[in-house]
């Protein structure tokens, strides 16, 4: 079975690359993160954005609870 019949309806496969990282979904997207060499979470914090996007897993204003992510510093725990 090849990887393409593999992939279910809403899938998405991310890589790491050399530079940061590359996403590419079922429904034909592909989105490149590339690191930032001034900020160390730059690409992760970014892939976590795409990933919730990508699924739509955000919630609204509306509902009783949603995801965030958050970049805290040691002053902020």
């Amino acid at each position: 079975m090849s990887d393409e019949e593999r992939r279910e309806p809403w899938s998405l496969v991310i890589t790491r690359v050399d530079n940061g990282y590359l996403l590419e979904g079922s429904d034909g997207s592909c989105i490149v993160i590339e690191e930032d060499p001034e900020d160390g979470l730059h690409e992760h914090e970014q892939l976590l954005f795409e990933v919730r996007d990508y699924f739509n897993f955000q919630g609204s204003k509306h509902d009783k609870e949603r995801i965030q992510i958050l970049r805290l510093t040691p002053e902020d725990e």
